[in-house]
């Protein structure tokens, strides 16, 4: 017929998404991730030295593994 190809349809979906264990403990990472970063980033911070410190290893652990998925999808 006309207006058909023989040519497969390519998509580019990117790499896959990094999800540990669940997308709750995903999601709940990934938003220690971005708190941090937000203190970390302020400018009344920066200008005085303060950086985020973690009340647990949990809470590092959490922000390590929303580190990995933010920079794993290229979202980081």
């Amino acid at each position: 017929m006309s207006g058909q190809t023989n040519s497969p349809c390519q998509v580019n979906l990117g790499p896959p998404e990094f999800i540990f264990d669940s997308r709750v403990v995903q999601n709940g990472a990934n938003t220690i991730y971005e708190a941090k970063k937000a203190y970390d980033t302020t400018p009344a911070n920066i200008a005085a030295g303060r950086t985020y410190k973690f009340k647990t290893d949990f809470e590092r652990m959490q922000y390590k593994l929303g580190l990995y998925g933010r920079t794993s999808t290229g979202n980081a």
